[in-house]
């Protein structure tokens, strides 16, 4: 049941990727309706694909399977359109392993294509450019392209790691804790509070670990 659910999906997966290229020659009668017909197609890829991880891949497969059969054909028109349909799936995909041959072997053919004339030189430069940040980090493209769109900077949100310490009444405090307390203390200012509490009951304190690695060791 899994094998005919899967082979349905890629079967219409191929169909509404057909249905984008559809008509994108030079020749085409009337631009408009062209156009209006390749938003609807490329919504409806784009929803289809979405309802399934494994879509992209499917998707990224069948795409350079497209760019090889239109070099076969000579229909240089469907290069960019390929091009930038491979960049797009790629960015929005969950999750692409780094190990993937398909991105190996993506690059090696979007990398013919920089010899080419405009605008598939400019496409397959910006593709590349991509295919390497996702095989040496996969999944930075996205990262980027969301910190891009929302404003996000990323000096403003960097990860920062704590330590907290939860520790009972000072007089169950061994004395190599009390050392390190000691130290930490002293880095901070008057007008912060100790790491420890006199109160009988446990006191809880964030350690910054970052502050804390200029404090002096005994």
């Amino acid at each position: 049941m899994m094998m005919e659910s899967s082979s349905c999906t890629e079967d219409r997966i191929q169909h509404v990727l057909e249905r984008c290229l559809c008509g994108l020659g030079i020749d085409t009668p009337d631009k408009q309706l062209w156009n209006a017909g390749l938003c609807i197609n490329r919504w409806c890829l784009e929803e289809l694909v979405k309802r399934h991880p494994e879509n992209f891949l499917i998707l990224l497969q069948k795409i350079l399977k497209k760019t090889k059969e239109v070099l076969e054909e000579c229909r240089y028109e469907l290069v960019v359109p390929l091009t930038l349909l491979f960049s797009s799936t790629l960015l929005k995909a969950p999750h692409v392993a780094a190990d993937l041959v398909l991105l190996q072997e993506a690059y090696l053919l979007f990398h013919s294509f920089l010899t080419w004339p405009e605008p598939c030189s400019s496409a397959s430069k910006r593709l590349l450019s991509v295919l390497q940040q996702e095989l040496r980090a996969p999944g930075i493209s996205f990262q980027r392209l969301v910190q891009s769109e929302q404003g996000l900077s990323p000096e403003m949100h960097h990860s920062k790691t704590m330590t907290v310490l939860l520790v009972g009444p000072v007089e169950d405090v061994p004395p190599e804790v009390r050392s390190v307390s000691d130290q930490l203390t002293s880095t901070r200012t008057p007008a912060e509070t100790s790491l420890f509490s006199s109160s009988s009951t446990p006191s809880r304190r964030l350690w910054d670990p970052i502050r804390s690695s200029a404090a002096p060791c005994r």
